[in-house]
């Protein structure tokens, strides 16, 4: 951009105060080099470059005058060799000077020197050699309304023709920006940029200009233009601006093409304004026409194209045009290959009177397409409204020739010649109902295949981790680190055989007084696993067996609605020996009321899940005083009405379970902050099967096997765990391990001697009920190897618990009568264990009647199961029958080697 020069003669201040960005510049004097930066600077440059011989501006192109005094500028500038642009322009200079100046050159685009538009400019001198030898247009001195006569004539007379562009006495410079013709009063021509942008322009009647620049109305409030009628004479300055008429959000020229005519090259853009409708003449189709067609949406006349050899330029501006008032005919032309220019064509409308078609396309050889996509209207008095022959390359789809017969109201009315180029799918989208319906029925079709994969991939992926009841699968499949967690306990307990497990548990099982030592070890454990603790411990509900008390009843009924995942462990059939008189039949009714408030359990549904768990759905309505309702309206309503769904599980009291799926299963449906356990006895095991189980298969965090005991023993709010379910546990734990195949090479003998022990303790136990003390010497099946090795620990009678401290227990509620439990004797004194407290204590008996007749709950399980392919300890309980048939048969027995019994599996 070309700068002004403003040398009003004001000069500026001295300092180091910096100059615009735009305003710092690098010159060459003398080749010397020297920054312009500061105001500084510019006022030594004279001092430091007195009198150059050559100068050249380095950067930028466009020498910035702007703010320097007149001696300022001509230190820069004036010396016989000069390379820099100068633009003197709006200046309130009266004079210039440049008689040093003998060769002149730049680097801008355009002329070097430009003088323009200077009101005030009266005298121009120049030296001789520069005027005689200047350049082609390389200077331009136009503009200057007050400069003398004589020293244009001077000028005129000595510059080459071709060297300048000289203004004539008295032209004008337009003012910028152009407001009114009163300020161009006294002027015939007039030399700028006619810039506008704002409302309005005043005319004046007595003002004719001749212009010689560009027009630039841009981003104005103008409602028209016609103060350019006031331009009699235009010539185009192409490197003034833009030359363009755009951005105008009010702005309608009705007819763009006469302005364009006049003003050569003017660009007329009216997009700005929405409701604007630009017309445009008809005519004959040229180059020139088709210049000042750009921007026409109607044309108002005929549109005719013919002779044509070849397409001419700017023909894309046809594709503006929406409507003809008139016909449009295409005729004698040749090269015009695919005629789409068209695009936009929708009305085609032949005045009343004129008797011509509306579309008439004849003997043009080499059209081979034409396309009118947005004609919906066509309207003519003709008989023959279209006509299109004598065109010898000319395809079109049987579509587009149907969409003709129907504007021009019938075949009759048309005479049409081509060649059909009609396709397969061209067919199908002339059917555009009949396809659309068959995209939408294929699309649905996709839809319900996708939704089908999707919904078949979540129950496969479901029926893998639950079967068809909705119960957990058994955690048979374990990543490898579970697998080694499983290992490590599995070393940890085969280290001691069961029986020996049930009497040196102590350390293991019982909680140690705060005041003792070992204590502190306990506390580590705690804190190590404060997470797990606070994300994975089961919460228990508080008692076990109740009396018959209505206010413990019912907390432990709100205890049921307190969870939505609800595990009820029971030693009966159905759960009402944990929570008394709930419905076990379907629809019958049980209401729970205390104080104020009443919650009605109605059975609606139950679904046995496994051998010894089904679930129970209740419908449970919520009832409280109306004052309460008014307090809590919003919550109460909430709860008014629920349904609560109770996984029942039956646990018997004295027998050793040999079947571990289930209760590995019932430990799954835990959800963390969503799950309750209630149950009148077993709680306490079952809160360290689910313990073992979220270490083992969610957390895998390894940890042994005697920090798990002694943290769940420390936290569990309920009583220690007796002998036998320690004992379980563990072989939950041995089962386990089995099943998911985590047992080392080195350790499966040792697994299997565990498991046969703990199986034929077992069955002692499911023969023998009333006993409850177990003596090696009991379990003739023993291993002698195994039964020498409990010897050796310490057997020589009848195993029975260590006392232990009354601190141990910590569920007062677990005893029948709480008050003839020993937690109120003196807190050191020792008391016997809840066995110890039975009948018949100290005494057994080998009972055997009915001993033929006892049936094997376990071996019957396996056998309506299908085999002995699921358990280890079914597989040895398999073949200890087998063993015992073989000898009431009279048939030689084996000794039940463990190797060979679990072999025999």
């Amino acid at each position: 951009m070309l700068l002004q020069l403003d040398i009003s003669g004001v000069s500026s201040s001295n300092g180091n105060e910096e100059l615009p960005e735009d305003r710092q510049f690098t010159i060459e004097c003398d080749h010397q080099r020297y920054s312009i930066r500061t105001k500084s600077d510019v006022a030594e440059f004279s001092s430091n470059c007195p009198n150059p011989k050559s100068l050249y501006l380095v950067h930028p192109n466009d020498f910035p005058s702007l703010g320097m005094t007149p001696k300022q500028f001509y230190s820069f500038l004036d010396a016989p060799i000069l390379h820099a642009c100068i633009h003197v322009q709006f200046s309130t200079i009266k004079s210039l000077n440049f008689k040093k100046l003998q060769n002149h050159t730049g680097s801008c685009p355009g002329p070097p020197m430009k003088i323009t538009q200077n009101k005030d400019l009266r005298t121009i001198s120049f030296h001789e050699n520069f005027m005689r030898n200047a350049r082609a247009s390389s200077v331009v001195i136009r503009g200057n309304r007050n400069l003398k006569a004589d020293v244009i004539t001077t000028m005129k007379k000595n510059f080459p023709w071709y060297a300048i562009d000289l203004q004539d006495p008295g032209e004008c410079g337009v003012p910028y920006p152009f407001k009114s013709f009163y300020d161009m009063k006294g002027c015939e021509s007039a030399y700028g940029v006619l810039y506008v942008s704002g409302s309005s322009v005043r005319r004046a009647s007595n003002v004719k200009l001749s212009l010689k620049g560009c027009i630039s109305i841009e981003k104005s409030d103008l409602v028209d233009v016609d103060f350019l009628d006031d331009i009699t004479n235009f010539t185009l300055a192409e490197d003034e601006c833009g030359h363009a008429i755009s951005k105008n959000s009010k702005l309608c020229i009705k007819d763009p093409q006469r302005l364009k005519m006049k003003f050569e090259s003017l660009q007329i853009d009216q997009t700005a304004n929405p409701d604007c409708e630009t017309t445009c003449s008809g005519g004959v189709v040229n180059d020139q026409y088709l210049a000042t067609l750009e921007g026409c949406q109607v044309i108002n006349g005929s549109l005719v194209i013919q002779d044509w050899n070849r397409p001419p330029a700017n023909l894309i501006n046809l594709k503006n045009v929406q409507r003809i008032y008139g016909s449009l005919r295409v005729a004698n032309t040749s090269g015009l290959k695919n005629f789409d220019y068209f695009h936009d064509l929708r009305e085609i409308i032949v005045p009343s009177g004129n008797n011509g078609s509306a579309i008439e396309i004849v003997s043009n050889p080499g059209l081979s397409k034409l396309t009118l996509p947005r004609l919906r209207a066509l309207k003519s008095e003709s008989d023959l409204k279209i006509i299109i022959s004598d065109n010898p390359d000319l395809t079109m789809k049987q579509a587009s020739v149907n969409k003709l017969y129907q504007l021009a109201q019938g075949k009759k009315h048309t005479r049409i010649q081509y060649k059909d180029s009609t396709t397969f799918f061209d067919a199908l989208t002339s059917r555009k109902w009949y396809l659309l319906i068959s995209i939408m029925v294929v699309l649905i079709l996709i839809l319900v295949i996708i939704n089908a994969s999707i919904l078949t991939k979540r129950h496969i992926q479901k029926r893998k981790y639950f079967d068809k009841y909705g119960f957990p699968r058994p955690p048979w499949h374990l990543q490898k680190r579970s697998q080694d967690i499983l290992a490590s306990w599995v070393k940890e307990i085969v280290l001691k055989n069961p029986l020996i497990w049930r009497c040196s548990d102590r350390e293991i099982i019982w909680p140690y007084q705060e005041i003792d030592a070992t204590h502190k070890d306990i506390n580590v454990i705690v804190d190590n696993n404060s997470s797990f603790l606070k994300e994975h411990m089961l919460p228990i509900a508080a008692n076990g067996h109740l009396p018959k008390d209505k206010f413990l009843l019912f907390e432990r009924v709100k205890t049921l609605l307190s969870k939505e995942v609800v595990i009820v462990i029971g030693s009966d059939k159905h759960p009402t020996c944990v929570v008394r008189d709930i419905p076990i039949e379907q629809d019958k009714t049980k209401a729970y009321k205390y104080k104020e408030k009443t919650y009605t359990f109605t059975l609606t549904g139950t679904r046995k899940l496994a051998p010894c768990t089904q679930e129970y759905t209740y419908k449970v309505i919520t009832d409280v005083k109306a004052k309460d309702k008014k307090k809590n309206k919003q919550k109460e309503d909430e709860q008014m009405c629920r349904n609560v769904r109770i996984y029942y599980h039956q646990w018997g009291n004295r027998f050793l379970p040999s079947e571990f799926d289930e209760i590995l299963q019932l430990a799954m449906l835990y959800v963390p902050d969503r799950t309750v356990c209630v149950s009148d006895r077993r709680k306490e095991v079952f809160s360290l099967i689910h313990t073992l189980h979220t270490f083992c298969h969610i957390t895998m965090d390894q940890v042994s096997i005697v920090d798990v005991l002694q943290l769940h023993t420390e936290k569990c709010n309920g009583a220690v765990l007796d002998r036998n379910e320690l004992v379980f546990a563990m072989a939950v734990v041995m089962e386990w391990a089995y099943q998911s195949r985590s047992i080392p090479k080195e350790l499966k003998l040792k697994h299997v001697e565990w498991c046969h022990s703990y199986a034929i303790m077992d069955k002692f136990m499911r023969k023998n009920p009333n006993i409850k003390y177990i003596h090696p010497d009991y379990l003739v099946k023993l291993d002698a190897k195994v039964r020498q090795s409990i010897y050796n620990e310490g057997f020589t009678s009848s195993p029975r618990f260590s006392e232990r401290e009354s601190g141990a227990v910590t569920d007062p509620y677990h005893r029948k009568n709480v008050k003839q439990h020993t937690m109120y004797s003196k807190v050191l004194k020792t008391v016997g264990t809840q066995d110890d407290g039975d009948k018949d204590d100290g005494k057994f008996w080998l009972g055997n009647d009915n001993a033929n007749n006892e049936k094997v709950p376990l071996l019957n399980a396996v056998k309506e199961r299908g085999g002995t392919e699921h358990s280890c300890l079914a597989r040895i309980l398999f073949y200890m029958s087998s063993l015992e048939k073989r000898e009431a048969e009279g048939r030689p027995s084996r000794e039940p080697l463990l190797s060979s019994a679990f072999a025999a599996g």
